[in-house]
């Protein structure tokens, strides 16, 4: 396990850096398209068509989607 970096600020104060995953991104993306219905409801999505739309692998793909079934 690797230590926690912290970056340090004008006064020395250390800050915990995170950055959100990109399948966190992806989720959040996809789940805003869903609400506006750009994604249609009962369309057919497919993982392929994401990967090329995002421009990510598909296993980023695959955890947000999994995300959004549960």
């Amino acid at each position: 396990m690797q230590p926690v970096s912290l970056s340090n600020n004008e006064t020395g104060a250390g800050r915990i850096q995170r950055a959100s995953s990109l399948a966190e991104d992806v989720y959040e993306a996809i789940f805003a398209q869903l609400m506006s219905l750009k994604i249609a409801p009962g369309s057919r999505i497919t993982v392929d068509n994401l990967v090329k739309e995002f421009d990510v692998s598909h296993t980023p793909i695959r955890e947000a989607l999994v995300r959004l079934e549960g």
